[in-house]
């Protein structure tokens, strides 16, 4: 029988690598859904679905009848956390709603959050990060979402997950959650001047633990849960499974883009990065890049908040390991590589 997954949010930087994944793996079809739709390749196709919109859902399930798997990584930046909240439990209610009724097949739902579920976007917090940890009092819409999900599962022939990721990167134009891209195009324009290579961030950040989790390796885990622990009923975090501090992964970035690493020389991106947009369309002209703006492809008041979080960042992920999750993805050598990807593909120079 061949699994169809139905990946919702399928150009962000984790839905695109589960879309990438899936598209590799024998016996396997991938309905993508995305407000633009996309280009089909292959074993993958693409639904214009506006997930707000019940009826827009209601009409696309006409081509969902065999989904096994749904891998919901869909999101919507709100106004405020209250809004944020509503919209986004909406979307998936939307979504759960109209595949139910069509998908006898149905074996496996499973969202993707991430260590705001601890309140990592407030302050510092309780760390190690473990799942069952006490929830904080500001809305969060990944308590909803899973508060719904697991409620609308009892006495159903399929299950659930949600895996907690944390400083997400990989290729992923315009995604708002993509620090990489952010710190590459930094690094780029900096390299213009011939100075060292400054931390951007604040000096506790540069000192704090922090970890990461590559997309593509998020997108193998996530296939893992979803396919060998289908009725796990549960939340696990996922990172690469180490730590690091950024002043030890520092020198190798600076490395990398050909300078000497500098000293933390905090300063706020989302100011600083768009008075050198006529710099970056001179070297995207010279060096043959892709024609995009540094604003079209990241988000600098994300990346300003990483590089300014000045605490440690650590999840726990004794649950998956316990589960029999035995990879690993060291965070250093992913880091240097990943830049290499965005030369390949003529993003940065």
């Amino acid at each position: 029988m061949t699994n169809v997954a139905l990946v919702a949010g399928a150009h962000g930087i984790v839905g695109g690598a589960i879309v990438a994944d899936l598209a590799r793996r024998p016996g396997w079809r991938v309905i993508g859904l995305g407000r633009r739709g996309g280009q089909d390749s292959g074993t993958v196709t693409h639904q214009a679905v506006d997930l707000t919109d019940a009826t827009s859902c209601r009409r696309a399930a006409a081509q969902w009848s065999d989904v096994t798997h749904v891998f919901y990584t869909a999101y919507l930046p709100g106004p405020d956390l209250a809004r944020e909240t509503e919209t986004n439990t909406k979307m998936l209610t939307h979504l759960v709603e109209a595949l139910e009724p069509v998908t006898p097949h149905l074996q496996h739902i499973q969202l993707m959050q991430g260590s705001k579920w601890y309140g990592n976007h407030l302050g510092p917090y309780r760390t190690p990060s473990h799942e069952d940890d006490p929830r904080h009092g500001a809305p969060c819409f990944y308590y909803d979402q899973q508060d719904w999900l697991a409620a609308r599962q009892l006495g159903k022939n399929w299950g659930w997950s949600a895996l907690r990721p944390h400083g997400v990167l990989g290729l992923a134009i315009g995604s708002s959650m993509n620090q990489l891209t952010a710190m590459a195009l930094y690094a780029s324009v900096q390299r213009q001047f011939g100075t060292v290579l400054y931390w951007p961030g604040s000096d506790a950040a540069f000192n704090s633990l922090y970890q990461f989790v590559e997309s593509a390796y998020l997108a193998r885990g996530a296939h893992w849960m979803a396919t060998e622990h289908p009725r796990a009923n549960a939340p696990f975090n996922f990172t690469n499974g180490d730590l690091v501090r950024w002043k030890y992964l520092w020198p190798l970035i600076a490395e990398a883009f050909g300078m000497e690493p500098g000293p933390p020389a905090p300063q706020k991106l989302a100011e600083r990065m768009s008075q050198h947009e006529e710099l970056w369309a001179q070297l995207v002209t010279r060096h043959g890049l892709q024609p995009h703006r540094m604003d079209a492809l990241t988000n600098w008041r994300f990346a300003d908040f990483v590089f300014h979080s000045g605490y440690d960042h650590i999840s726990d992920m004794t649950r998956a390991r316990n589960l029999g999750w035995t990879g690993a993805n060291p965070s250093h050598e992913m880091y240097v590589r990943l830049i290499g990807d965005l030369r390949t593909h003529r993003i940065i120079p």
